[in-house]
């Protein structure tokens, strides 16, 4: 009986209890109940955003992915070959030789790049004044010259003006050029990108062109040289000399095994 009285008697002080704090308790209940809403319309939102954006993120990165493949599979190996130095070198080279009267006997590569070149309109070599090539009046390396405008003139010195391009050469530097433009390139890559590029044009427009000038006029102002000799030394020292892309391929390769994750595929 008495324990059915202490029962009665906690029932009714936590009736009373329940009954004289009923308002606060109503709004800590309110806050618990805002904060857990809150917190699921969020957590709803990023896996509703994570959805919504998971198709769009796999395709940048199967686009991404596949770009830097294939500018792996473009810079690897001797740069030197894929961009074709060698033949650029030796076509300008005959081909000013051709224009000056030479006949040698050239590598089925050259004569077939030669036989293309001869196809379009092109001038190698043209003369210059005695007072030096530049002073010559409105003179732009690398641009289309008719050679009666300078005249070449027997023991007067020449001017070089066309670096030749090779197909091999012109389909490496548009698939470079190609990647450097992707809009889903990051700009870390693209920065050493444009630096390849810039040293490429460089060696081709500058350094090139500086040897074989120099070349080109030793042949043509020294009647007794070995002219074949004297072209491959003069190719050998711009291959001493030039820009050889060694830091930026290493570079490039660093940024694709980073971002291809390939220390840690198989960990």
């Amino acid at each position: 009986m008495q324990e059915n009285c202490l029962i009665i008697d906690i029932a009714k002080k936590f009736i009373d209890y329940i009954s004289n704090n009923s308002t606060w308790i109503k709004d800590i209940s309110w806050v618990i109940f805002t904060f857990v809403a809150t917190v699921i319309a969020i957590l709803t939102y990023a896996n509703a955003k994570k959805s919504v954006f998971q198709p769009l993120n796999s395709e940048v990165i199967k686009h991404q992915t596949k770009m830097f493949v294939d500018l792996y599979e473009l810079i690897k190996g001797n740069l030197f070959e894929k961009i074709d130095y060698e033949t650029i070198f030796f076509v300008t080279f005959y081909g000013c030789m051709q224009e000056l009267g030479f006949k040698f006997n050239c590598s089925p590569e050259i004569s077939e790049e030669l036989e293309r070149i001869n196809k379009l309109p092109h001038v190698f070599v043209v003369g210059q004044p005695p007072s030096g090539f530049q002073e010559l009046d409105n003179f732009i390396p690398n641009q289309i010259y008719n050679v009666c405008d300078f005249p070449i003139e027997s023991g007067k010195p020449l001017a070089l003006v066309t670096i030749a391009e090779t197909v091999k050469n012109m389909n490496f530097l548009e698939e470079l050029q190609s990647i450097i433009n992707d809009p889903f390139l990051p700009e870390k890559a693209k920065k050493i990108l444009l630096e390849l590029y810039e040293d490429i044009i460089e060696n081709q427009t500058g350094n090139i062109y500086n040897y074989l000038s120099e070349l080109i006029n030793n042949v043509w102002l020294n009647d007794n040289i070995n002219v074949e000799k004297e072209a491959i030394n003069a190719y050998n020292c711009f291959v001493e000399n030039a820009k050889d892309h060694i830091a930026e391929q290493e570079k490039i390769f660093k940024i694709i095994s980073e971002y291809l994750r390939v220390n840690k595929l198989f960990k």
